[in-house]
């Protein structure tokens, strides 16, 4: 009886734990990673606070108010070419969380209680828009992604919280904690009269149920080995006191809360790569050339790392802007100051502060002779440090060069 109650108490955390754990509306959390559902399009989707939780991911909910910076990173090829529009309004559905695409329909004028939006835009790779919240409130998220082909658009919804994220699952451990709690008096005598009286009153429910033990009386065979198998659930109990199961259960339950407090936020961020094929992690001793964005060359003649060849990166785009899509024209030289041609060039980076990579999937798209080559799919979606590493390899030599810049 009281391992039954514990494991019961364990179960009522499990069973609620999906559901806090799970985001709501078109974002959920699967493997501890949030992802989107734009239709059947997917992207995993990221919320950071930049000024005041630096690297700190989060699904939905935000904490604080001040400037929030939504990021897509796209799982369906479909979503390169979809033009995508980012909308935020005040939840005035009085449904808070459990808002859904139909209640947002039937809001009769949506620009009313817009506080953001972003036009359409076709953005490859990875989407980001950045609002300031100035005050906390309840609102709600709108991505629609029209596909390239004309088709129909495709809409997700996800109501969220700026400034307060609930009481979060300390009411479910109070209540596992409570119903231990009473477990240890019914165990101990005390709650044995009360629980007596309710037996009794409720003891018909025994006759109106039992046909279901003749009903289904044929599955009993077919899971007698769970008996065999798990026979020393059985024996287990009589070695733990009452207390000894309470403790089981806070501790279930506590390790649950942690995990759900970690999965509600990504745990593994990792830098977005752009290679035209697989190659092993560069060493950590690099050369980095450091420049103020704005210079038509933000650098000249920078020394790969090991030293092979020299690089000068000169963007089209002057000054450098945030969000903007644009090209770099990198020109490769030998150390002796040869153009390189046929070499392959890899493009990688992104924030060492914030632990993520590259909004955008640049590529190096066409050889202009001379040693120059032409990359495209630039993009910075915010203010901050920045590093892009070319990777450089021909027959002779595999090499790379790392670009700090300041936005």
């Amino acid at each position: 009886m009281r391992m039954r109650l514990a494991i019961c108490s364990l179960l009522l955390c499990l069973a609620n734990g999906d559901r806090i754990a799970f985001g709501h509306g078109g974002v959920v959390l699967e493997e501890d990673l949030c992802i989107i559902n734009i239709g059947y399009l997917q992207a995993h989707f990221k919320i950071y606070l930049p000024q005041e939780r630096q690297r700190q991911e989060f699904c939905e909910d935000i904490p604080s108010t001040g400037e929030s910076l939504f990021v897509m990173e796209y799982l369906h090829p479909g979503l390169d070419e979809a033009a995508i529009d980012f909308r935020v309004i005040r939840n005035v559905t009085g449904l808070g969380r459990f808002a859904m695409w139909e209640d947002v329909a039937g809001i009769a004028d949506l620009d009313e209680v817009t506080v953001f939006y972003h036009a359409p835009a076709i953005v490859p790779g990875v989407y980001s828009v950045i609002h300031r919240f100035d005050e906390p409130g309840e609102f709600i998220g709108i991505v629609t992604a029209a596909p390239g082909d004309g088709g129909a658009p495709y809409t997700a919804v996800f109501p969220f919280e700026v400034g307060f994220t609930g009481f979060g699952v300390w009411p479910l451990i109070l209540i596992a904690i409570a119903v231990l709690q009473l477990h240890l008096w019914y165990s101990g005598g005390r709650l044995q009269r009360p629980f007596g009286w309710l037996r009794g009153r409720f003891g018909w429910l025994r006759g109106r149920f039992g046909w279901l033990q003749s009903r289904l009386g044929w599955l009993r065979p077919h899971f007698g080995w769970s008996h065999s198998r798990l026979g020393w659930l059985g024996r287990w109990p009589g070695r733990l006191s009452p207390r000894g199961f309470g403790a089981v259960a806070v501790l279930g339950c506590a390790f649950w809360f942690a995990s759900v407090t970690q999965g509600n936020q990504a745990t593994d961020p990792s830098e977005t790569e752009s290679r035209t094929r697989t190659r092993a992690d560069p060493s950590e001793t690099e050369s980095r050339g450091t420049s103020r964005a704005g210079l038509f060359e933000i650098v000249s003649r920078l020394p790969s790392r090991a030293g092979h060849f020299q690089v000068t990166v000169a963007p089209d785009l002057e000054p450098l802007a945030i969000n903007t899509i644009h090209r770099w024209v990198v020109d490769v030289l030998t150390a002796e100051g040869t153009p390189v041609p046929s070499a392959e060039i890899t493009i990688r980076g992104g924030m060492p502060a914030h632990d993520h990579g590259l909004p955008t999937r640049p590529e190096a798209t066409r050889y202009l002779g001379e040693g120059r080559y032409l990359i495209e799919g630039m993009r910075f979606h915010m203010a901050g440090s920045w590093e892009v590493i070319l990777g450089i390899e021909t027959d002779a030599h595999s090499d790379e060069v790392a670009i700090s810049l300041e936005l």
